[in-house]
């Protein structure tokens, strides 16, 4: 399934058929539960059906970095090969587990401003710059936003083009 399609979901009752899908795919699940005391009641009615856009363009990855010369290095590479239209710098603490041991420092944080299709671009060059022997990439998708501030994202990530 490409990521321009959208899937429906219905949550039918138990034992009904599915409704024709048309063109879009879809997934049919069903549930009940106990009510106290009301016995099995369906979660939702068979009609009732949740349409999940499976088209997010946009999305913000998150990374950290051990100081801020090491974040800033990153975000300058990240925008100078156009992967990213901008990358916040933020100071933060952390507290997590690593080998076993409980950890307390100061790092910089990273808010990358990209197109969801060049996450696995941005990811390579962060793990090909990065002092971490495991860094934290992860990427959170922008389901709306200001279409201004959207389509300057779309103009200063990807080729360049001659508009």
């Amino acid at each position: 399934m490409s990521t321009d399609q959208a899937i429906t979901i219905c949550l039918a009752h138990e034992g009904q058929p599915p409704p024709p899908a048309g063109g879009t795919p879809f997934v049919c699940l069903s549930a009940d539960r106990q009510r106290r005391g009301q016995g099995k009641a369906k979660l939702f009615e068979f009609e009732k059906r949740m349409v999940i856009n499976m088209n997010i363009e946009y999305s913000i990855v998150f990374t950290t970095c051990a100081d801020k010369e090491s974040a800033k290095a990153i975000a300058m590479l990240l925008v100078e090969k156009r992967l990213a239209a901008c990358v916040q710098l933020f100071p933060i603490e952390s507290i997590y587990v690593w080998q076993g041991k409980i950890c307390d420092d100061s790092e910089t944080a990273l808010l990358i401003k990209s197109k969801t299709a060049l996450f696995e671009e941005i990811s390579a060059a962060i793990k090909g710059n990065h002092s971490y022997e495991v860094p934290e990439i992860i990427q959170i998708p922008i389901t709306d936003g200001h279409h201004e501030y959207l389509k300057w994202i779309d103009g200063n990530t990807g080729q360049f083009t001659d508009n």
